[in-house]
């Protein structure tokens, strides 16, 4: 259950992406650039049933992940993954968790593609005390036998970036509330763990 909802937040992190003119298109082709996407890191707070969790990770596609949660810890390089939980040490996983977790990204990446829908383009908006264009659209899917919707609003910076991504989603009937924060650095990396 946990890979799962940690593979459900990597596929929210590579929707965070710019669009223009043809919104739905230009979100389609940036999505699927996503795929190459210069390293990245992100803070993520959800709400859900009346709670409050934490995560953040540091993104490079498409082999390496390092993410960390209130509960959960793993680490992923093109020499395998590791996890731990509750604050555990980190164990290796099998060599077959590398490329599941991979194949989930990528099918989770397809599927986002597909599930745009009802896209909106209104412009220059305010958030968290910055100035941004906003693209707002809708997403429902089917993601590993789950169902999921979700209404998007993403807030992109004058690097033509996404730097801020809220999710009103639901999934397994539950609701959340997911708000990203994104910044974009070529000095991040990602080590195999010692």
């Amino acid at each position: 259950m946990t890979i799962r909802i940690t593979i459900l937040a990597t596929a929210a992190i590579t929707l965070a992406i710019p669009a223009h003119a043809d919104c739905k298109s230009d979100i389609q082709a940036m999505l699927k650039s996503m795929e190459a996407s210069s390293p990245y890191h992100v803070d993520m707070t959800m709400v859900s049933g009346g709670q409050t969790s934490k995560m953040s990770a540091d993104v490079i596609m498409p082999h390496s992940m390092s993410m960390k949660g209130e509960d959960m810890n793993m680490v992923m390089t093109p020499n395998g993954v590791w996890m731990a939980q509750g604050g555990g040490p980190l164990k290796k996983m099998p060599d077959t968790m590398k490329e599941s977790i991979q194949d989930m990204i990528k099918q989770g990446m397809n599927l986002g593609i597909k599930a745009v829908d009802k896209v909106e383009c209104p412009g220059n908006a305010a958030f968290e005390g910055g100035s941004y264009n906003l693209y707002k659209y809708e997403a429902k899917a089917n993601f590993m036998g789950i169902d999921t919707f979700s209404k998007v609003s993403m807030y992109i910076n004058g690097d033509d970036k996404p730097e801020w991504m809220v999710v009103d989603g639901e999934a397994m009937g539950i609701k959340s509330m997911t708000t990203q924060k994104l910044v974009f650095s070529d000095a991040i990396a990602i080590a195999d763990p010692q």
